[in-house]
């Protein structure tokens, strides 16, 4: 997959797969990484873990259309990985 130049949003991006990959993408010429999850702590632990500008975050729930619809006008999405899981 191309991820040159991309914004890229990763969605659970603070579970445990969500944050392996990030951390992968990060290691490729992406433009930004959108890290979307609902745990504020999980996403407070993940920025002091990683130190990247092109990482951001946001908290949201998938599952609120217009939240996420919001979130791709905000950001320009042009790719998503989809971590997201209940468990």
């Amino acid at each position: 997959m191309n991820y040159l130049n991309k914004v890229i949003l990763v969605t659970g991006g603070t579970g445990s797969f969500g944050g392996v990959f990030i951390r992968h993408l990060l290691s490729k010429p992406v433009k930004s990484v959108i890290c979307l999850s609902r745990d504020e702590k999980k996403q407070s632990d993940l920025r002091r873990a990683i130190d990247d500008d092109r990482l951001s975050f946001v908290i949201a729930d998938i599952r609120d259309a217009s939240s996420v619809d919001h979130i791709f006008f905000q950001f320009g999405i042009e790719l998503v990985i989809h971590c997201a899981a209940m468990k």
